[in-house]
C-alpha cells in the first residue's frame, strides 16, 4: 500500500473544496504551485528566524564591547622627557654692524672644543672644555640689514659630537643722513644764549636761556627774554615771570622739560612748574647747593633734577628732596658738576635705568657715571676715569652713549669703546631715538649724526660758536647755543 503524504492528503481533500468540474491536469498544476508557496513560506520563516538570532548575537557583542572598553581604559605610554639641547645660542643685542650672542651649555663637558660658526665659517673657538659654558661672543664687521645664521658645535678630535640649533640674526638697517634744516638767530647781541631745548612734537618746542633785545630807539630793553617757543612755523620770544616778595621778575634759565603745554618745568637757581595759568616756584635751599643743569622724568610726580656741586633732587608731586651721592674724591661728591641725566625703561625686561654724567668741564675732580636705583639711592657704574663726561643717552643698558672728551659707547660686553676719526672738539650733548639715529653737538659748532654704520659731520651748519644742547624726537631735531653775540637755534627734519 502506497504511504500517504501531507501533499497527497491535501490533494485528496482538495476536490471537496473545489468544484467537481476542475480538470485533473489543472488541479495538479495548482497543487504544485501551492506546495511551492508553502515551501517558500517555510524558508522565509527560517531566514527571518536566523536573522533574528544574528541580531541578538550582535547586540550582546556590542554590549560586551561597550562595558569592557568603558570600564578598562588602556594605559597611555609614558611621556618622553623633554629634549634639552646641549648647546643653546641666544641673541642678546644686534646693531647695524655687530651681534652679541650668548653661548650656554646645559651639561658639563669634560673635553673638546666649542666652535661658533656664522654662515658655516668659524668666528670663535673655546678650547679645553672642562665645565659648563656661559659666555658672550661679540661678532663684529657685519653689514646692515642682512641676515646671518649662527650655529655652535662641540668637537672632539675634529669630530662633531654636539651642536646647537641654528640662530638666524638680522642686523639693523641704517637711517638717512639726509635732513632739511634752517637756522634762527634770536636777540640783538649782548651775549644772548640758549642753554637747553625740549621738543614735545614737530609743532611745539621750548628753548630757554637769556636773550637781549633793543627797543625801537636802539636802546637795550630793561628785561631779558628767557624762553623761545616753536609754534610749527616760527620761534617766538617770550618771558617766564617769577615772583620775589610779591614782585614779578625775569631771570635767565638753564634747563627745560615738558610733559604737555600746560605742564612745563624750567630752572634758574630753583625749579618752577607751569600749570597752564601761572608758574609755581619751589625753593630747595641748601639741599640743592648748585644751579640746575638738566631734568628727566616720566611725569610731574616722578621727576629728577641735577646740577652743579654734586646736586641731585627728586620730586614726587608734592615736594623736592635731595638724593645723597656716594663719596667722590673724598668730599661726598660736592666737588663735581652733574651735567646731564637720562633714563629709560628696557622694552625687553621692563627694568628702569637712570644715569647721570658727572665731571667738571675745566676744574679737576672726579669723572663718574652715577646710577639712581629703584630705591632712589645713588651709586656708580664703571667709566673711563681719565676722560671727562658731559652727557649721556641710551635706550637700554646694552648700549650707552656718552659725550664730553670724545664720543663713547658701552657695549653689552661692558667695555667702553671710543668712536675714532671724529673732530677733536669737546662734545656737550648726545641725544637719539635709536642706536642707529643719534645726534651729538658741541664746541665750535660741532654737529654730528650717527646712522648706525658711520658718522656724518655737518660742516655747513656749524654757524654757532657752541651748541650747548640738543633734543630729537620723531625725525625732528633742535639744537641751541650761541653764535657770536646772539642765541642760535638749528632745526633739522626729514
Amino acid at each position: 500500500m502506497t504511504p500517504k503524504t501531507k501533499t497527497q492528503n491535501f490533494m485528496v481533500s482538495l476536490p471537496r473544496r473545489l468544484s467537481g468540474r476542475v480538470e485533473p491536469s489543472k488541479l495538479s498544476l495548482r497543487l504544485h504551485c501551492v506546495a511551492l508557496s508553502v515551501t517558500k513560506i517555510k524558508l522565509q520563516n527560517l531566514s527571518i528566524f536566523k536573522s533574528f538570532k544574528l541580531l541578538i548575537f550582535i547586540f550582546f557583542i556590542l554590549q560586551f564591547a561597550f562595558f569592557t572598553f568603558r570600564c578598562e581604559k588602556p594605559t597611555p605610554p609614558p611621556d618622553k622627557p623633554p629634549y634639552i639641547p646641549p648647546i643653546v645660542l641666544t641673541s642678546e643685542d644686534v646693531s647695524c654692524t655687530d651681534a652679541f650672542i650668548s653661548i650656554k651649555t646645559t651639561k658639563v663637558f669634560e673635553s673638546g672644543t666649542l666652535q661658533l660658526k656664522r654662515d658655516g665659517i668659524t668666528q670663535s673657538e673655546i678650547y679645553n672644555l672642562q665645565s659648563q659654558i656661559d659666555t658672550l661672543i661679540v661678532d663684529e664687521g657685519l653689514l646692515p640689514k642682512r641676515t646671518y645664521t649662527y650655529k655652535a658645535y662641540r668637537l672632539t678630535n675634529n669630530t662633531i659630537i654636539d651642536s646647537s640649533a641654528e640662530l638666524p640674526i638680522t642686523t639693523m638697517d641704517t637711517t638717512s643722513h639726509n635732513f632739511s634744516w634752517d637756522i634762527t638767530y634770536l636777540g640783538d647781541g649782548n651775549s644772548s644764549v640758549l642753554r637747553d631745548v625740549f621738543i614735545l612734537n614737530d609743532t611745539l618746542a621750548y628753548a630757554v636761556g637769556e636773550i637781549y633785545k633793543k627797543d625801537s630807539l636802539g636802546q637795550w630793553e630793561t628785561e631779558m627774554y628767557n624762553m623761545a617757543k616753536w609754534n610749527g612755523k616760527e620761534w617766538k620770544l617770550t618771558k617766564a615771570y617769577f615772583e620775589y616778595q610779591g614782585q614779578p621778575y625775569v631771570t635767565q634759565l638753564y634747563a627745560v622739560y615738558a610733559f604737555n603745554e600746560n605742564d612745563i618745568w624750567v630752572a634758574s637757581t630753583h625749579p618752577a612748574n607751569w600749570k597752564g595759568t601761572k608758574w609755581i616756584q619751589y625753593s630747595l635751599g641748601s639741599s640743592f647747593p648748585g644751579y640746575p643743569t638738566k631734568f628727566w622724568g616720566t611725569s610731574s610726580s616722578n621727576l629728577y633734577m641735577v646740577g652743579t656741586n654734586g646736586s641731585i633732587a627728586y620730586f614726587n608731586g608734592v615736594a623736592w628732596r635731595r638724593l645723597e651721592l656716594p663719596p667722590l674724591a673724598g668730599q661726598g661728591g660736592t666737588d663735581v658738576s652733574i651735567n646731564d641725566i637720562w633714563g629709560a625703561v628696557d622694552e625687553r625686561t621692563g627694568k628702569r635705568l637712570i644715569l647721570c654724567a658727572a665731571s667738571n668741564v675745566y676744574e679737576p675732580g672726579e669723572r663718574k657715571i652715577l646710577r639712581i636705583t629703584e630705591q632712589n639711592t645713588v651709586d656708580t657704574i664703571p667709566w673711563v676715569y681719565y676722560r671727562r663726561i658731559h652727557s649721556i643717552w641710551f635706550k637700554n643698558e646694552s648700549r650707552i652713549f656718552t659725550s664730553g672728551s670724545g664720543v663713547w659707547m658701552r657695549r653689552p660686553d661692558r667695555e667702553w669703546f671710543e668712536f675714532k676719526h671724529l673732530p677733536p672738539y669737546f662734545t656737550d650733548r648726545v641725544r637719539g631715538t635709536s642706536i642707529n639715529d643719534i645726534f651729538v653737538v658741541g664746541n665750535f659748532g660741532l654737529f654730528l649724526h650717527f646712522n648706525g654704520f658711520n658718522w656724518k659731520f655737518f660742516s655747513n651748519v656749524n654757524a654757532a660758536d657752541i651748541y650747548y644742547s640738543v633734543d630729537y624726537k620723531k625725525n625732528t631735531m633742535v639744537a641751541v647755543g650761541r653764535g657770536g653775540s646772539k642765541s642760535i637755534i638749528l632745526r633739522m627734519w626729514r
